[in-house]
């Protein structure tokens, strides 16, 4: 069973800005990049505690391919 994510507003808002600037960058790599996160986040939902916890209660994770 998958746990329920919640994403806070502020971190979608940065994530659009990577999405633009990763457009920027090269055709499609935006949509690389959007597919990295969001098979991130399927792993997180699958795998709640996987990940170090890091600041008061809240997890992080690294994508491998993206900075």
């Amino acid at each position: 069973m998958s746990a329920t994510l919640h994403i806070f507003k502020s971190a979608l808002d940065d994530l659009q800005g990577h999405l633009d600037w990763y457009e920027s960058q090269s055709k499609g790599l935006e949509l690389k990049f959007s597919v990295a996160i969001n098979e991130r986040l399927v792993f997180i939902a699958n795998h709640p505690e996987a990940s170090a916890i890091r600041l008061e209660g809240f997890r992080s994770t690294q994508l491998k391919k993206f900075p």
